[in-house]
């Protein structure tokens, strides 16, 4: 039988669990606040295939949107278990374990003000995909579907994160 630590939390952004003896003032993988969770809200996720170029195979992935940034949250086991929901659902469990030694090791964060264009694209023949380009010139390929609702969702909140800032 285990025991919860009494400060048991689960990220509004990217569903980690962490328990901690001191209650955690932000999520210790992505750093969303719990203090204060409307600060940022999620807008969309979906599990997908992402590689920053030029790397050319794509990892396993849950890319999350927010009005602030996006998220690209490293997904290594759930799609090689079971598909669907099952795969979600151990890749959460799985994730979480592993996240525990490998803090720095999650993923990515991006700045929606760092995105500047989109391109087409694919992973091998079949994936279709899509190529974000930051201000820096990096590149992100992702194959969150459907494509065009991924678009314009990036660009709906990067215009309303603008909007707000000026």
């Amino acid at each position: 039988m285990f025991t919860l630590a009494k400060n048991s939390k689960v990220c509004h952004i990217c569903n980690f669990t962490e328990s901690n003896e001191i209650a955690p003032e932000n999520c210790s993988r992505c750093g969303a606040s719990y203090v204060n969770p409307d600060e940022e809200k999620l807008l969309k996720q979906s599990v997908c295939q992402f590689a920053w170029a030029p790397k050319k195979i794509g990892d396993n992935c849950v890319l999350y949107l927010t009005d602030k940034r996006l998220l690209v949250v490293k997904n290594s086991a759930g799609i090689g278990y079971a598909g669907g929901v099952v795969g979600v659902l151990v890749a959460s469990a799985v994730n979480n374990a592993m996240a525990k030694k490998q803090q720095q090791d999650w993923g990515d964060s991006i700045s929606l003000d760092a995105v500047s264009s989109f391109q087409e694209s694919k992973f091998g023949l079949l994936v279709k995909a899509f190529v974000i380009t930051f201000d820096d010139g990096t590149e992100l390929k992702v194959s969150a579907k459907p494509r065009e609702d991924w678009i314009s969702a990036i660009k709906n909140a990067k215009a309303q994160l603008v909007g707000v800032q000026t």
